[in-house]
């Protein structure tokens, strides 16, 4: 989360391992968020929040203050979780072969391990 002032980042904050419980929209117009994670409970305030889950992931995770209607939980739930059934992997190779025969290097499969 942060701020602006002048265009300007005043602070950024990076916290690992938490999960956003609540998000509220304060009355001077900043976002709050309550927040639990190894560092315990905390609020985290900002000129705005990104949220970067899919949203029937947080749909039913994340409060929100004031209360959001109905609609949208509903809408959320019913949302395609286009990525659930993916999986990434990296590999690394000594040299890049891949490039010689003038390929990518990316890949996907329709079948085996990885479907």
């Amino acid at each position: 989360m942060g701020g602006r002032r002048g265009g300007a980042i005043e602070r950024t904050q990076l916290l690992l391992n938490t999960h956003v419980t609540l998000i509220r929209h304060e009355p001077d117009g900043r976002v709050a968020l309550d927040v639990e994670g190894a560092q315990g409970g905390q609020v985290l305030r900002g000129a705005s929040v990104i949220v970067t889950l899919p949203p029937r992931l947080f749909a039913g995770s994340i409060h929100w203050e004031p209360a959001l209607p109905a609609s949208f939980g509903a809408q959320w739930q019913r949302s395609p979780t286009w990525m659930a059934g993916h999986a990434k992997m990296a590999a690394a190779y000594k040299t890049p072969f891949w490039r010689d025969p003038r390929l990518s290097g990316y890949g996907f499969s329709q079948s085996g391990p990885l479907v």
